[in-house]
């Protein structure tokens, strides 16, 4: 193998190295959904189950299978994870449950798992059982971590959730709330 050879593999490996460092913001989830310049909106869309409309431009990140979660990235540092699917793929979720019993379900039990994690309670931003969502908050990482789930009507005559993770150390509490409620009150 002559010099130029050895260099072009050299060149390969690098970027194959340089690649895999970057992979889980690079490599569109699944899932990952579409910017659409036009209304200047990103969507995610789980068929049967609905879509998730983000304002403005979000970068698709890594799709995690088991969660069934897909991280979305913006351009100031901000994550969000956004999840939707039927009721019934958690075991609280089976049965006779109403679209709010699901909610406040969910959240307690992420309310006893931050509890053995963080050793905290969840603060409840917004509770309404009208509009079947919940908002709470929890300090993370140093950071305040916004979580919101909600039911929402689907076609598919099922029970259907959506969660929201948002982290972001720039968003105030009221701006944290307006972005994660709209995003879930949108149609």
């Amino acid at each position: 193998m002559n010099f130029f050879q050895k260099s072009i593999l050299v060149l390969v490996a690098l970027l194959a190295l340089f690649l895999s460092g970057c992979f889980h913001r690079m490599a569109p989830g699944s899932k990952a959904g579409r910017y659409n310049q036009q209304s200047n909106n990103t969507v995610y869309t789980v068929t049967p189950y609905g879509s998730i409309i983000l304002p403005g431009i979000w970068q698709p990140g890594k799709y995690n299978k088991a969660s069934k979660q897909q991280y979305y990235y913006r351009a100031d540092t901000t994550t969000l994870i956004v999840s939707v699917g039927p009721c019934s793929n958690f075991s609280f979720g089976k049965g006779e449950v109403t679209n709010f019993d699901f909610v406040k379900r969910y959240y307690e039990t992420e309310a006893k798992f931050q509890m053995q994690l963080q050793e905290q309670t969840p603060k409840i931003l917004v509770e309404d059982s009208i509009k079947k969502y919940m908002l709470w908050v929890v300090r993370e990482d140093g950071i305040d971590q916004y979580y919101l789930c909600g039911v929402k009507d689907c076609a598919c005559k099922e029970c259907t959730y959506r969660t929201l993770t948002l982290k972001n150390r720039r968003l105030t509490e009221a701006q944290a709330r307006a972005l994660l409620t709209g995003i879930f009150m949108n149609p």
